[in-house]
This record gives structure tokens, sequence and C-alpha cells, in this order.
């Protein structure tokens, strides 16, 4: 089974203008989930307690990942609290697909760069992740290292 939260149709639901909507997902399961999805916002402060969290996790990955001797792409100042990214770091042991592949099988999921002007991947840092998600990743990304024998400083 799968659920979605889809903003636009449920307003729109709301506002009656979906009365005869019909997916595979009812428009009770619809309500509940957006319900649920309020509720969680509100509780954690609404719009500024999230970007907060949001903002301790990317401070978490940025301070840890400079630590190691990885890159930003960006400068601190203009950084997002949304997704970071890194330049691939200039090491004869680093292969993207291998680094990729460890971080995944110890379930952590980073997406490739998409850049022309440099080599870079990314870590998002928002959705339902808090510092401990955000140390346990930093974690595996050592670990990784290690494994790829990479040694940045």
């Amino acid at each position: 089974m799968a659920f979605e939260l889809d903003l636009f149709k449920s307003c729109l639901f709301l506002l009656g203008y979906y009365k005869f909507y019909i997916d595979k997902f009812d428009k009770n399961g619809k309500q509940q989930t957006f319900n649920q999805a309020l509720k969680e916002h509100s509780k954690e402060g609404g719009t500024k307690g999230r970007f907060k969290r949001y903002k301790e996790n990317c401070k978490i990955i940025c301070e840890r990942m400079s630590s190691m001797g990885f890159k930003q792409l960006l400068p601190d100042k203009i950084q997002a609290p949304i997704i970071i990214t890194f330049l691939q770091p200039d090491h004869p042991n680093f292969e993207f697909e291998k680094f990729y592949n460890s971080l995944s099988d110890k379930g952590f999921l980073i997406y490739p760069g998409k850049l022309t002007v440099a080599n870079t991947f990314r870590i998002g840092c928002i959705g339902h992740l808090n510092k401990k998600d955000m140390h346990q990743a930093i974690d595996a990304v050592k670990k990784t290292l290690k494994e790829l024998d990479i040694k940045l400083n």
C-alpha cells in the first residue's frame, strides 16, 4: 500500500472543487494523512520550528564533513539548509559509485551531483530527519572512507 500527500488536491477537495475526485486513495485516507502532517508541523513549531531543525541538521553535516576533509561547493553564508553539495574528493581511491554503494549498504542514500562545473554529490538534511540521523550518516561516511582507504586530512 502506498500513501501520498498531494496538498493541491487536498486543498481542492477541502474547498469542494474535487467532490467527485476518485483514485486509488480514498478521500478519508487523504484527509487523515493531511491532518497528521498538519499536526506534526504544528507540534514542531510550524515553519519556524521545522526550519530550525533543518538548519541544525545542515550545520552538523557541514561541520563534520569539513572536519573529515570534504569541501562544500557553496560557502556557509549562502548554503540553504535543504541539501548540501560537496565536491568529490580528488583522491585516487575515490569512485562515486563505490562511495554511494557503501553508504547505501549502510542505509544512507546520497544524491549524485548534476553539475557541469564540478564532480559533486549531495546530502539532504530535510524530511523526517533529526540530529541523531545526521550523526549516524556522518559515522557511515567515516566507515566508508576507511573501507575505501581514503584519507582526506
